[in-house]
Order: structure tokens, then C-alpha cells, then sequence
């Protein structure tokens, strides 16, 4: 079955409930009815306007209940549907470039940046539209626009898909996290995304009513998650605030029962909970919560899961936008720190040395490679990468996928561990240093609240590296560079202690599912103590190696 279908024929039990609710804005929603005709008039709009099989068509957007449904009125159209992040422009021309995207919509607040930007692109100005869907101030300039689109007669759509392999099919070119190196589009083809809708990520629950996504609708956590939505399952309150009392705020009102956090959100929430700023009452109707993204810390997790009703699971779990989900928390146990669940079904997972290729016992240290019908047809217009991300097909049953995480499965459990990315990896000397496990310790200091670490150059040999953090300082508290170093000292193996350098900031940059983009700690602001080339002080006792 192609992803066209199947979205067009599972409706909820009720097909006029909504099944995107907009959470920003009072009464307004799509049904599922609605849903399907204006994915239909969509799709007959854009064959009239020229699209033709195959193209890329983007769109540039804040979260918005009709993005999706956008998607997949193009996807419905013959079209490719590429999700692209509000980023700087010049980023943006990548993602562009990357995705072969050769119509573009764009909603109003980004519309005057694009135009300009548009000749530098080769985008025709002829194909880029003005995103202004039903419930919002309409627009009135002379550029083409999404509304218009709506205007098609639904009577006329003829899916394109029929008799075609749906193996063979790209339905979206999405993008990874942004914590690798240069941009790729992830192509996904319509049998994967169907088998990503299909996954048993939750159990049923008779209390839930509603899925809250706030995180930013190009990330692939939010294409899942409205497909599922729009074919029948939990509804999807969609909301575009990022601050954990404007969250929890929602929560309440809408009776929220399914929510996904980054571990930072979650400790927002925590925070805002034990501050006073807004009671954990607004928790209570929960019944899952799923934090993921990247790497928790213990005492975070146990802190937040003390404010949870008793009735609600914690999860966690492991993918990436090119394998899909490869673990989950077991839905009948609890979530055991230090873990990222069992495979989830259908999931095959081997690991191999990242030097050699050669597998490993699963219990042994290495690259975490998988096969899932869940997982990417590679990457668009890169066959160098594409072929480089995958290990030949030796068994006749399609090609392995490498993560480029390191882990190992527990035979205790047989859950999987997750250690890092390897590209996150930092070579001090012989010794290797684990980013996230420095971070965790800089941040047992009371006075910082958030620290994520990176390297420079060495000050004496160019051809090795030291250690530099990245720090935000608790409000009202105060630490001196030196003193942070000291602390680290204490706590950490010589290799591991900042003296490249300790960095005050106000922010760290972490992509939509909260991930640190440490190649981006070098654009953090830089407050004034930041110190780099920096010493133990004498008489202080670091920790032994």
C-alpha cells in the first residue's frame, strides 16, 4: 500500500472529531473529514499549478496545524515533501539545495528574507507560495498562495500511486538533528514511513484524549506523530511555545495524556513545578511521557518522574530521522536509567568494530548498526554518502544502516546501552573523552546550570586537543573560571578537566529535539569571566586516572 491510501482511508471511530487541534488558538481544528478533502483539493490545486511527479516542494513555517496536511497534499500530488527548519538563511539555502526542493511555501513572517534570497537559490520566483491557511489572517498581495489551492475540485484527484512499489517511492526528504557535519536530505519512502506509523510505540490507555507536540514540526518526531493523528490515532494538540510554564499552561487545558520532552524541557518543568511558578496539577492527566532527544541526566529524571501521577509511564527511547525507532522502553516495565529500551518489532541490531567492519558480540562495545523496514532509501542526490552510510547486503535480505553511535546490549536485559556518537568522541592523547559523562559532572557544581563541553587546540602540541566548557550560570550564583576548573579537577580524570578554556554563555544551541550542537558551542555568546588557556591551581587533588 502506498502512504497516500492508507492516510486517505483510516479514519478515527468518529471521522468529524478533530484531529489536529491548534493550542495556541481558541476553536480552532481539522477534522479528519476535512483533513482528507483538503489534502485531495490540494493536490488537484497543485497538478493545475504545474507540479509534476517527482518534484520537491518545501515549506519554511512555524508550527501550524495545517503543515501536515500541506505534506501530504503534495505527497498525494506526485510530489516530494521536504520539512525545512527556521534557520538563518544561508543554512536554509543548504537545506534548499540539499532537498532539491523546487517549490517552495513559505509563510508570512519569512516571506520578505525569501524573496530576497530566492535569485541566489535558482528558485523560481513563480514557484514559491504564500502559506496562508484557513483560521489565520488571509494574505492579500499579489504572490501566488496555499488558499488558493483550496479552491480545486475534490472530485478530480486521482491518486498517483496506484500499481507502483511503494519500496521504490519518496514521499519526504527530511533532515537529521544538525549535529553532523554537512547537510543531507533524508529520503524516506513511503513503505518506510508507513511501517514508522505502525510501530506499537504506546500502549492504549482509557484515559487519553490528546498528544501535545511542541517541538518544531520539520523535525521527524512531528511528522510521526501527526501522521498518526491523521490516520486514525491519538488526536494532536499542536502548540509553538518552548517555556515550560506556557507548556504546562497547555497541558492543563487541553487534558494532555501524551507528551515527548527533551531532558532540558523536562528540567524546565521540574524547575518551574518546585519554584511555585505554576502547580503539578497540570501532570496529573498524563499518562506517558517520553523524554528522548539525547542523553538524561539520573538525578533529572528522578526529580521530574516525584511530580508524576502514579498511573504514568516514563519512557525513553533511541532513532534517528535515517533508522527510524530502533528502541523503546518496554511498555509494561519501567524505564531503567542508563538504558534506551528493547528493540522495538521488526528492528534487526548487530554491533561491529568501527575501524574494521568486523561484527562483534552484542554485548561488546562498538557500532551500532541496524535493518528495519523503518529505515531510509539513503540520501537525496549523494550516492557517496548514501553508500558510505550502509553495509552491503550480504544475505540477500537488504542493507545494514551504520548509526555512527557506540553501544552494546545488556544481556541482563537485553536493552540497549547508548554511549555516544562517535564524531562526538574526543581523542585527549591516548584517552578518550565522553562529552555528555563531563557535562554531567560540571553540572553537580551548584552553581551551574547547564554545561556542555568541546575541544580546542592544545597550547603546545597543534596536533592534540584539550578540553573546553561551555557553562551557564544559575541566576543569583556566581563561580569564577578557575574555580570551575578546580572543581572539575576534583571530580574528573586529568584528560577530561576544562583547561582549553571555560566559556560563560547564555544560551546553548541544541537542535529541535534538544540535542547540543557542539559545533556550534563556538558562536555561543561570551560573557564576561570567560577565561581560556587555563591551569589546575597547585594543591588541588585531582581525581586519579
Amino acid at each position: 500500500m502506498d502512504y497516500t491510501t492508507r492516510m486517505l482511508s483510516s479514519p478515527p471511530k468518529d471521522p468529524k472529531s478533530a484531529v489536529l487541534i491548534d493550542a495556541d488558538r481558541e476553536n480552532r481544528s481539522i477534522s479528519w473529514l476535512e483533513y482528507v478533502s483538503t489534502v485531495k483539493r490540494i493536490a488537484v490545486g497543485l497538478r493545475d499549478a504545474g507540479l509534476a511527479e517527482g518534484d520537491g516542494v518545501g515549506l519554511l513555517s512555524v508550527n501550524e496545524i495545517y503543515y501536515y496536511v500541506l505534506g501530504d497534499g503534495v505527497i498525494a500530488a506526485g510530489g516530494i515533501f521536504a520539512p525545512l527548519p527556521t534557520t538563518s538563511l544561508d543554512q536554509l539555502g543548504l537545506y534548499i539545495e540539499a532537498a532539491q526542493v523546487s517549490w517552495l511555501f513559505v509563510s508570512v513572517e519569512f516571506l520578505e528574507d525569501i524573496l530576497l534570497a530566492a535569485p541566489n537559490w535558482k528558485l523560481d520566483k513563480t514557484r514559491i507560495l504564500v502559506f496562508d491557511p484557513p483560521g489565520l489572517e488571509p494574505y492579500s498581495g499579489r504572490l501566488p498562495k496555499f488558499s488558493n489551492l483550496l479552491s480545486a475540485e475534490e472530485s478530480r484527484f486521482k491518486n498517483p500511486y496506484e500499481g507502483k512499489d511503494p519500496k521504490k517511492l519518496i514521499c519526504v526528504r527530511s533532515f537529521g538533528s544538525g549535529t553532523t557535519g554537512s547537510i543531507k536530505a533524508i529520503e524516506i519512502s513511503h513503505a518506510a514511513q508507513l511501517a514508522r506509523l505502525d510501530a506499537a510505540l504506546f500502549a492504549p490507555d482509557p484515559r487519553d484524549t490528546a498528544w501535545l507536540q511542541n517541538i518544531g514540526l520539520s523535525h521527524v518526531s512531528s511528522l510521526n506523530m501527526c501522521n498518526r493523528a491523521c490516520a486514525g490515532g491519538l488526536p494532536m494538540a499542536l502548540t509553538s511555545v518552548v517555556d515550560a510554564p506556557s507548556l504546562l499552561d497547555r497541558m492543563k487545558a487541553f487534558s494532555i495524556s501524551q507528551i515527548q520532552l527533551s531532558p532540558a524541557l523536562m528540567e524546565s518543568i521540574t524547575e518551574t513545578v518546585k519554584s511555585g511558578l505554576r502547580p503539578a496539577d497540570a501532570l496529573q492527566t498524563l499518562s506517558t511521557v517520553l523524554v528522548g532527544g539525547t542523553f538524561s541526566r539520573k538525578v533529572s529524571v528522578e526529580e521530574f518522574s516525584a511530580l508524576l501521577p502514579s498511573h504514568t509511564r516514563l519512557r525513553t527511547g533511541y532513532g534517528s530521522t535515517e533508522a527510524g525507532i530502533v528502541t523503546m522502553t518496554p511498555i509494561d516495565a519501567p524505564w531503567e536509567l542508563g538504558y534506551t529500551g528493547v528493540l522495538t518489532p521488526k528492528v534487526e541490531l548487530k554491533i561491529v568494530d568501527i575501524e574494521t567492519g568486523k561484527e562483534l558480540s552484542l554485548d561488546t562495545p562498538g557500532e551500532i548498526v541496524i535493518r528495519s523496514p523503518e529505515m531510509m532509501s539513503g540520501f537525496c542526490n549523494n550516492p557517496t554518502a548514501t553508500k558510505e552510510a550502509f553495509l552491503p547486503d550480504v544475505d540477500g535480505r537488504g542493507p545494514w544502516l551504520k548509526t555512527g553511535d557506540k553501544g552494546f546490549v545488556d544481556p541482563a536485559n537485553g536493552q540497549l546501552v547508548l554511549h555516544a556518537r562517535y564524531h562526538e568522541l574526543i581523542k585527549i592523547g591516548t584517552e578518550t573523552v565522553l562529552p555528555v559523562d563531563v557535562d554531567e559532572v560540571l553540572m553537580t557544581h551548584p552553581s551551574i546550570k547547564k554545561a556542555a563541553i568541546t575541544s580546542v587546540v592544545a597550547r603546545d602540541d597543534e596536533l592534540d586537543l584539550e578540553i573546553i566548557a561551555y557553562i551557564i550560570v544559575k541566576d543569583g550564583a556566581s563561580i569564577t573560571a578557575q574555580e570551575l576548573v578546580d572543581y572539575a579537577a576534583s571530580k574528573l580524570p586529568k584528560h577530561c578537566v576544562p583547561i582549553g578554556g571555560v566559556i560563560f554563555t547564555n544560551d546553548l544551541p541544541r537542535s529541535f529535539a534538544g540535542k547540543v550542537q557542539r559545533r556550534n558551542l563556538i558562536h555561543c555568546p561570551v560573557l564576561p569571566g570567560s577565561t581560556k588557556r587555563l591551569s589546575i591551581s597547585s594543591g588541588v587533588e585531582y581525581k586519579a586516572e
